[in-house]
């Protein structure tokens, strides 16, 4: 198991845990809005990085890297929060 764990100035942590196979359904390439359409609870990780796509008009063409080059994230982290909130979540 694997941990991810971010905090924004020490209110709120976010602490993901990773099952061994983490399955990876969301890409790089894929744009923020297949991704929130897809599965809702990625938003939260999205509001965490305060990224705020929901509604954004953006969203339909700005992939994860893109996103992420925006907001002045590591596009990988990112990445890797959103697959792992998409698979603990569906469970």
């Amino acid at each position: 198991m694997k941990n991810i764990k971010k905090t924004a100035g020490n209110k709120f942590p976010l602490t993901l845990t990773a099952p061994k196979n983490v399955g990876h359904n969301i890409t790089m390439d894929m744009t923020m809005d297949i991704i929130m359409s897809e599965n809702f609870w990625v938003i939260k990780v999205l509001q965490h990085n305060n990224m705020h796509c929901i509604g954004c008009p953006l969203a339909p063409f700005h992939n994860v890297k893109d996103a992420a080059y925006e907001h002045g994230l590591d596009k990988y982290k990112l990445l890797k929060q959103l697959q792992i909130t998409s698979v603990v979540k569906s469970d």
